[in-house]
């Protein structure tokens, strides 16, 4: 697991430590300082961001720029990567987001 170093890093580590978890890691500057002097072709997995997207891929990623939720596109539904546990429904693009069936509303994770 890799943390930005923010307060999720400082609850979630601790949690992860007394669950046995011991490679835990901090990236200095964060992820986005990461994706800005490394890229993005050795990462893998999304990037946590703080508004109506909740994720990002780390290849669409640019500091200093918005983009509304409403123009992120969504992937084909031929290759799933998770699923919601009470309905099954399926998503094919692996973000970081809530199922949006209520009964449900975990958080999609890959299989």
């Amino acid at each position: 697991m890799y943390c930005t170093g923010g307060i999720r890093c400082d609850v979630y580590s601790v949690i992860l430590r007394k669950q046995g978890f011991k490679r835990l890691y901090t990236l200095k500057g964060g992820v986005s300082h990461y994706l800005e002097s490394e890229g993005s072709v050795r990462w893998v997995g999304n990037l946590f961001v703080f508004d109506a997207r909740l994720s990002l891929l780390p290849s669409t990623y640019k500091p200093a720029v918005e983009i509304e939720a409403s123009t992120m596109l969504e992937g084909s539904l031929d290759d799933s990567f998770a699923k919601c546990y009470i309905c099954g429904l399926q998503v094919s693009e692996l973000r970081h987001r809530n199922c949006a069936n209520l009964d449900c509303n975990l958080l999609f994770l890959q299989d």
